[in-house]
């Protein structure tokens, strides 16, 4: 192959939405595995339509077909992608993030370790690497709440929450030692954390030669539901120019220089206590499902195209971007088992006449069961709303709020 080309690893979440991109600008990609594990629920969504030859290919086999010398980018589509990426680029000589310390900008411990290092706020963290070490590592825990989660998962996949030593010893053994988790990938241990009261914010990053451009500041809406204290019911996106919000970018920013981020998007999820903003976690990669196409709406210029930018070395002069319109994520809640009985043409309708409907996803099918709804992962489905009008959003988003799925 003569023509230059673009590697996307992982091509899937809002990683789909790279090729069309790129094919808009006049680069061709080609889409590779990170591992010949990747799990079923990412696979699904690949989108062979955009890329070289329609497939997915494994490292080395793309590399033979095209090309090495040919390729001018390496892009991480996803979060098991950090690595590979970063390994990739390194291989072909390309800019990217240092391989030396992808841990940082991967894994739970090292990341928090990276902020102590670096004399920002951070979560005190224990990191257990096996059963064995459970009674001994947490010997000194105290009378508090603490969170407990695999150390290389995502999302709230593994997370439990517990109440002093006990408690916390209870969710270790219980946890899901060596079992693939929703990445799949096999969990490489557990953290221990203080938990940390406060809303959680998401601050998404783009790093280029110019320094780190915020991309998105949102905030997501917590309620008690099922028994549990923490259902995402919404996610609001916000403006980064409100002076307000300046004591968290300003942290963002000392954060991601912490985890040595050079290159490329940085999704960074916060809370923001009475003590100030500290990091939970970050992934060198977009912020993920709807949130990039719900940003198309809402900024200028936006997540997807200041990461494309990036990562062909174009010039980037924008340190925060404009919000055009208010926009909102909408996370449907089921307080009832039973069994999807598929769309509903009525709810379909109803949804699609809202003024600032932009899209809705279902995460059930029809004729499979439905739980009460207590994290992310028995979330039935979502729907995205944008608007000028902050009145009709909220009119909107009450109307959504009526749907057990759709």
């Amino acid at each position: 192959m003569s023509s230059p080309y673009v590697i996307i690893v992982d091509p899937f979440s809002s990683g789909a939405l790279y090729a069309p991109k790129f094919a808009s600008l006049g680069y061709a990609c080609v889409a590779v595995r990170s591992s010949p594990n990747i799990s079923a629920r990412f696979a699904r969504g690949f989108q062979p339509g955009g890329f070289l030859e329609g497939r997915l290919f494994d490292i080395d086999e793309a590399l033979e077909r095209f090309g090495a010398t040919q390729a001018i980018a390496v892009v991480a589509g996803c979060e098991m992608a950090v690595a590979a990426a970063d390994a990739l680029a390194l291989r072909l000589g390309l800019p990217g993030n240092p391989a030396d310390s992808t841990a940082l900008r991967r894994n739970k411990y090292p990341m928090q370790q990276a902020l102590a290092d670096a004399g920002l706020r951070h979560i005190p963290s224990l990191f257990i690497r096996s059963p064995e070490q459970i009674d001994a590592a947490t010997a000194e825990l105290v009378d508090i709440a603490y969170v407990v989660k695999p150390v290389n998962s995502a999302s709230t996949d593994g997370v439990r929450f517990a109440h002093g030593r006990d408690g916390a010893r209870r969710a270790l053994r219980e946890s899901a030692w060596q079992q693939i988790n929703d990445l799949g990938e096999i969990n490489q241990g557990f953290v221990v954390q203080p938990f940390v009261e406060g809303p959680e914010y998401v601050v998404d990053l783009v790093a280029h030669t110019g320094g780190y451009t915020v991309a998105s500041v949102c905030v997501y809406e917590k309620i008690e539901s099922n028994g549990s204290r923490f259902v995402y019911a919404g996610l609001e996106v916000l403006d980064p120019h409100d002076p307000a919000y300046a004591p968290l970018l300003d942290y963002a920013r000392q954060a991601a220089a912490a985890l040595k981020l050079q290159l490329g998007p940085l999704h960074m999820e916060l809370i923001w206590s009475d003590d100030g903003p500290v990091m939970i976690e970050a992934g060198a990669r977009m912020h993920g499902g709807v949130a990039p196409a719900l940003f198309n709406d809402c900024y200028s210029p936006n997540l997807l195209d200041l990461a494309v930018d990036a990562s062909l070395g174009r010039a980037i002069d924008t340190a925060e971007v404009q919000r055009r319109q208010h926009g909102r994520i909408v996370f449907l809640i089921t307080r009832q088992k039973g069994i999807h009985p598929g769309p509903v043409a009525a709810d379909h309708a109803a949804l699609r006449q809202l003024r600032s409907y932009r899209g809705h996803r279902a995460f059930i099918s029809q004729g499979e069961p439905v739980v009460p709804t207590v994290d992310l992962a028995t979330c039935p489905g979502i729907v995205w709303l944008a608007s000028p009008d902050p009145a009709q959003l909220a009119s909107d988003d009450a109307h959504c709020r009526t749907l057990a799925a759709v």
